[in-house]
């Protein structure tokens, strides 16, 4: 692009005039709903390199937000009976939360109703229409409000949207286009030319395929609503949501002010469902206000539940809150960045985080690391032996390095996931050490060696984890006696003779059964009725939810008073060849003769209560006037009600 050239220097300098800078970001999410596991996947996998770049010796700025203008946020405020800006203002909330709880470590929350964005989406309209790229004109197509992007009769021909599979709408109204064909010559080249823009390389191929089509220009406003950044041309327009969001990228680190190439360009995380939108229309933008692309787009897939895609109807959305809440904010990361090759979809299950937990990072790194400590403690008054180096701890020590290395690779080609896995066999290695030498049947001597070994290898493992599992980290590290310090010495025996130390369990083994038994609450994620949602207590809950319930069907085979309530009755119920003994309020309601022989239905895993000085081992299922719920006909005792 000609006109690139004729900018002054430093308006098109490269990133490396501010070598220590780091600028990451993820996509800004619709606060249309509350956040899904996917949005807690991207913000995860998004920290886990923020917080490298930072022991590496950044100065990084990592910025995430919420998008909240447009048509569809406009909508939801409806639904609510709200203002969009009360709407808004609420929702974004729990995206704040959502960060909060998974210890993401941002530099900045963007919010595209900010005066700040506003500011910088003028500047970058007034400099992309100084360019002559913005022109009126009408257009007419296929819309996709869930995604806000146009279709064209090849992308959906059955006038279905391919990402949300919703039917598409037809709008036909006066617009601002922007003349994104002129720059798809220069895109194609930039492409082709820097192989890191697009990560992974399927994606990369994939716009390369894209863009052999003919590259139409953007429509970049409308007049239909009015929930948006005003045209400052124009009022009656205002910014439709590419020229508008996308710029939250560049309004996060100060732009227009000159301060913004400090951190240009960025390194962006994004699903693959909008690479189009930030390589493409992103861009073009770009190139036309003379702003150098981004760094990189980097790319990751779908967590998805059972193999598929998560849907509320279907009642697959799993709520990252919830998850936290019942295990923790490490273990949800380390499985998530364990689990996924990165870039690729993976499958998320309570099953598979419970076995990725207990038997690789608690029996591996945190059962080594208690065995470790707390040996040192009763056998060396709680300091670091002095040890000697032989042919194993020289073994360990190389693995060290070979780990910090192979990991920092990784990590540089962004693959949290082979990084983390490199680090875990570090662990296990070490391990195996731990356990050939057997310090508690070594002589002191031998004995000292491999507890200093095996500590500075904990060391090691603990500062490369620190990334993934931050909490636990830098509980370990207070334990060795030690401070964070830098990736560069990772794999160096830092440690100092002497240093007290204290033994910790880091973790503790998570047990299912234990966790049934105590969950009391299931995770509520839809905001309205929807196909396989449940209403209970004036809120909806997923049918996944439901089916957590073990609700059957049984026959009152005897009725007492309760001898300490006048209210209260015992009932005696078979559920097909287990007797429970129920606490019921129905004295005044039925009388003992109607409910003998009767048919019921009871919540039966709820845990065992006293009721004044009674157990009640279950719960009838009744109406709020106390009508007792029973089947139709007569059926089998103890069926499972679905």
């Amino acid at each position: 692009m000609q006109h690139l050239l004729n900018l002054p220097s430093d308006d098109i300098r490269e990133v490396s005039e501010f070598k220590e800078t780091f600028f990451i970001s993820t996509a800004i999410d619709y606060p249309s709903s509350k956040p899904h596991l996917g949005h807690a996947y991207e913000k995860i996998s998004t920290d886990v390199i923020a917080r490298f770049k930072r022991l590496q010796g950044y100065d990084v700025h990592f910025s995430t937000g919420t998008d909240e203008h447009g048509i569809k946020m406009q909508r939801k405020a409806e639904e609510a009976g709200k203002s969009p800006g009360q709407f808004v203002d609420e929702m974004q909330e729990h995206f704040r939360g959502l960060c909060k709880a998974l210890d993401i470590s941002y530099d900045d929350f963007i919010r595209t109703t900010e005066q700040r964005h506003e500011k910088a989406v003028l500047a970058v309209y007034n400099a992309v229409k100084k360019r002559g790229d913005i022109y009126k004109g009408t257009y007419t197509g296929k819309y996709c409000v869930e995604c806000e992007t146009f279709y064209t009769d090849s992308e959906a021909p059955d006038g279905i949207c391919p990402t949300h599979k919703k039917p598409l709408e037809i709008v036909e109204e006066e617009s601002y286009f922007f003349r994104m064909g002129r720059y798809q010559k220069a895109l194609i080249a930039h492409i082709k030319k820097n192989k890191s823009f697009i990560i992974p390389e399927s994606r990369r191929n994939e716009i390369l395929s894209r863009l052999e089509e003919p590259l139409h220009d953007l429509s970049i406003s409308r007049k239909t609503f009015k929930w948006g950044i005003p045209l400052p041309d124009n009022s009656k327009h205002v910014m439709y949501v590419w020229m508008d969001a996308l710029v939250n990228y560049l309004s996060s680190i100060g732009y227009p002010a000159r301060a913004y190439r400090k951190y240009w360009p960025a390194v962006h995380v994004i699903g693959k469902d909008i690479v189009w939108h930030h390589t493409v229309i992103w861009g073009s933008i770009l190139l036309s206000a003379g702003i150098s692309l981004p760094k990189t787009v980097l790319v990751h897939g779908f967590v998805n539940v059972g193999g598929e895609k998560m849907s509320k109807s279907r009642g697959t959305v799993i709520d990252p809150v919830h998850i936290k809440k019942k295990y923790s904010s490490d273990y949800l990361r380390f499985f998530l960045a364990r689990e996924i090759p990165f870039g690729e979809d993976g499958d998320f299950s309570e099953e598979a985080l419970v076995d990725r937990v207990n038997n690789e990072l608690i029996a591996n790194y945190g059962n080594l690391f208690y065995r470790a400590t707390h040996f040192a403690v009763q056998n060396f008054d709680g300091k670091i032996p002095k040890g000697k180096m032989g042919n194993d701890e020289r073994y360990i020590a190389s693995l060290m390095k070979k780990t910090k290395k192979s990991a920092e690779e990784h990590m540089e080609n962004y693959r949290i996931d082979l990084a983390l896995k490199d680090i875990l066999n570090l662990a296990s290695e070490t391990n195996k050490y731990f356990q050939k030498k057997k310090p508690w049947a070594a002589d002191r001597k031998d004995a000292a060696s491999c507890i200093y070994t095996s500590l500075n290898a904990l060391r090691t493992i603990t500062l490369l984890l620190s990334p993934y599992i931050p909490d636990a980290s830098a509980k370990a590290l207070r334990a060795l006696g030690t401070t964070p310090g830098r990736w560069k010495d990772a794999d160096s025996f830092a440690l100092k003779t002497g240093t007290k130390i204290s033994a910790v369990m880091l973790f503790k083994k998570i047990d299912e059964e234990e966790l049934r038994k105590k969950e009391k609450e299931v995770p509520v994620q839809a905001e309205k009725p929807e196909r396989g949602s449940a209403l209970t207590g004036g809120k909806y809950v997923k049918l996944e939810d439901f089916q957590r319930l073990d609700i059957r069907t049984g026959t009152v085979v005897d009725v007492k008073d309760h001898p300490n309530a006048d209210k209260l009755l015992l009932l005696k119920v078979d559920i097909g060849g287990e007797v429970r003994q129920l606490v019921a309020g129905l004295k005044g309601i039925y009388d003992k003769k109607q409910l003998m022989g009767k048919q019921v239905v009871i919540l039966a895993n709820l845990e065992p209560a006293k009721l004044r000085g009674e157990t009640s081992e279950g719960m009838l299922l009744a109406c709020d006037d106390g009508t007792l719920l029973t089947p139709e006909k007569k059926v089998k005792d103890g069926l499972k009600v679905r």
